[in-house]
C-alpha cells in the first residue's frame, strides 16, 4: 500500500529506458504512470590537460550520471605518473596556468584514488545540475606556480533522471 513498484517491458529489461513503469496501491486500487527519462546525461570533455609530451592520462567513468546511480565514478585511464587528486566543482573556474587549464571550481579536493566513487543521490533537484571534474597528478607541466604538477583533461557531467 503506498509504496510504489518499477517494473520494465520484459523480465530483465533496463528501468531506466522509456519502458518503465511505477505502479502502487491507493484506497483499494492500483494505479500506474509509465515512466520515461528526463533529460539525457551528458558527458564532455573540455580539455586542460597538460604534462610532458607523449603521455596520455585520459579521464574517464563508469557508470551514469542520473538519479540514484550509486555506481557512477570517474577515474584516471592508465596513468603514468602518480595520481595526487581530483577536483570536483559544481562551475567553471578555468584558471590557466602555462600549458595548462584548471576548469573546475576547486569546491571539492578529493585525495589520490582511482577510480573515485561519486554516487548520485536520488534527488529530483539535481536534474540538470552540472559536475566537473579534473585529475592532479605528480609531474612537471610548465605551471610556475605549480611546477610539479600537471593536469587531465576535464570532465562536465550533466546530472539528468
Amino acid at each position: 500500500d503506498g509504496m510504489p513498484a518499477v517494473a520494465s517491458a520484459w523480465q530483465g529489461g533496463d528501468t531506466t529506458s522509456e519502458y518503465g513503469l511505477v505502479a502502487w496501491c491507493e484506497g483499494g486500487a492500483v494505479k500506474a504512470r509509465h515512466w520515461a527519462v528526463h533529460g539525457t546525461p551528458g558527458i564532455t570533455s573540455l580539455g586542460g590537460g597538460c604534462g610532458i609530451g607523449g603521455f596520455n592520462d585520459v579521464a574517464t567513468y563508469d557508470g551514469h550520471p542520473w538519479l540514484g546511480d550509486s555506481t557512477f565514478q570517474v577515474s584516471l585511464a592508465n596513468p603514468t605518473a602518480p595520481v595526487v587528486a581530483l577536483v570536483v566543482g559544481f562551475s567553471q573556474l578555468n584558471l590557466p596556468c602555462g600549458p595548462c587549464m584548471l576548469v573546475p571550481s576547486l569546491d571539492v579536493l578529493l585525495p589520490a584514488g582511482n577510480p573515485t566513487p561519486i554516487p548520485i543521490p536520488c534527488d529530483a533537484g539535481l536534474i540538470g545540475f552540472e559536475l566537473y571534474t579534473q585529475w592532479v597528478q605528480f609531474r612537471q607541466a610548465g605551471c610556475t606556480l605549480l611546477p610539479d604538477l600537471s593536469l587531465s583533461n576535464s570532465l562536465k557531467f550533466t546530472i539528468a533522471e
